[in-house]
C-alpha cells in the first residue's frame, strides 16, 4: 500500500472535527465616529454624482421649509402634477400645496389607477417618505407599504424623497444594525441611488430607462 493511500485513510479514521468559527470583526465597515455635517456632504457627494439632486432644508423651519422646496422645485422643473400617497407627509403636503400644484391621491388599487399612473401627463412626480439614507453609496432606503406603494417612486417622470439628516447613516451595515433589521422587513425594501439609469444598450449609460428621469431627495438639517 502507497503512503499517500495509507495518509488519505489514515485521515478519514479520524473522528469528524468541526471547524471553530472565527470571531466577528465588524470594526471595518464601522464609522460611528464621522460626524452628521461629513456624512451629509459624502451623501450629497455621492447622490449628485449620479445625477441626483439634493435640496436642504431647515428643520426649524418645520413643514413649511419642505413645502416651499417641493413648490419651488416642481416650479422651475415644470412639473404641476403630483402623485402622493396616504402617509402623515402626504396629507401637509396636499393640504400646503393644493392651490399651486395639482394633486391626486394614491388611494386606489393599481388596476384602477394604471391609466393614470403611467399618462406621463397625468402623473409626472411622486412623493415619498424615506427609512434612512446611506452617505458611502449615496442611497436612500424606501419600505413600499399600502400608504406608499412601490409604482409611486417607480413610474412617474420624477421622484421626490422627503428624509431627515438624523437618519443618516454612514454606510449599510451600521443603518441596519442601529434600525435592527434583523428584527423585521418588510417583502420589498429599496435601495435607490439616483435617478433611473441602464447601461444594458452598448454598456452606453443611459438615465431614465426603467424609471423617473429624476430624482429629488428634500433633507431636513
Amino acid at each position: 500500500m502507497s503512503k499517500a493511500r495509507n495518509a488519505i485513510l489514515s485521515r478519514l479514521k479520524r473522528p469528524n472535527q468541526i471547524p471553530t468559527s472565527p470571531p466577528e470583526d465588524w470594526s471595518v465597515v464601522q464609522r460611528d465616529s464621522i460626524d452628521r455635517d461629513t456624512l451629509l456632504d459624502l451623501f450629497q457627494l455621492k447622490f449628485e454624482s449620479v445625477k441626483g439632486e439634493v435640496i436642504r432644508v431647515q428643520a426649524a423651519d418645520g413643514n413649511k421649509g419642505i413645502t416651499d422646496a417641493i413648490r419651488t422645485w416642481m416650479d422651475r422643473a415644470g412639473f404641476k402634477r403630483l402623485k402622493v400617497g396616504l402617509s402623515p407627509l402626504a396629507q401637509i403636503i396636499e393640504h400646503s400645496l393644493s392651490e399651486d400644484l395639482f394633486i391626486s391621491r394614491y388611494d386606489q388599487p393599481i388596476e384602477i389607477l394604471k391609466e393614470q399612473l403611467f399618462n406621463e401627463k397625468l402623473t409626472e412626480v411622486g412623493l415619498t417618505g424615506s427609512v434612512a439614507m446611506i452617505a458611502e453609496t449615496g442611497s436612500i432606503i424606501v419600505w413600499p407599504n399600502h400608504q406608499e406603494p412601490r409604482t409611486l417612486s417607480l413610474v412617474p417622470t420624477a421622484h421626490i424623497c422627503v428624509c431627515d439628516a438624523e437618519k443618516l447613516y454612514p454606510n449599510l451595515y451600521t443603518c441596519m444594525r442601529d434600525l435592527e433589521f434583523h428584527q423585521a422587513l418588510p417583502t420589498n425594501a429599496l435601495m435607490i441611488s439616483g435617478p433611473s439609469k441602464s447601461a444594458d444598450i452598448a454598456q452606453v449609460l443611459a438615465y431614465g430607462v426603467h424609471g423617473p428621469k429624476r430624482m429629488v431627495v428634500i433633507v431636513r438639517v
